[in-house]
């Protein structure tokens, strides 16, 4: 699956940088973020979080320039999403 390649060991975490999880949501990562910022206590405490410098220049050297050049203010936030969780896993408040 073409979603597959944009997952990365992070941490020892599966992960999804956000920039492409909201290009499958078909949504700007600027309010993906926000609305996750907003909703925060309906996920797992580690499913959103920060990437170290080190971390986003190793993880960037990984990925293709067209994505970098595509990823807009993802790149600057450095924020990542646990990969393994879906709609299944909000919690229902």
């Amino acid at each position: 699956m073409v979603h597959e390649k944009r997952i990365f060991l992070i941490r020892g975490k599966r992960i999804m940088l956000d920039f492409h999880l909201a290009e499958i949501y078909k949504v700007p990562t600027k309010i993906l973020n926000k609305a996750v910022a907003r909703n925060r206590l309906r996920f797992p405490e580690d499913f959103l979080f920060q990437l170290t410098s080190n971390e986003w220049n190793s993880l960037s050297s990984k990925l293709e320039p067209q994505t970098l050049a595509g990823a807009g203010e993802g790149v600057a936030s450095q924020c990542v999403y646990r990969a393994w969780c879906n709609n299944a896993c909000i919690n229902s408040e």
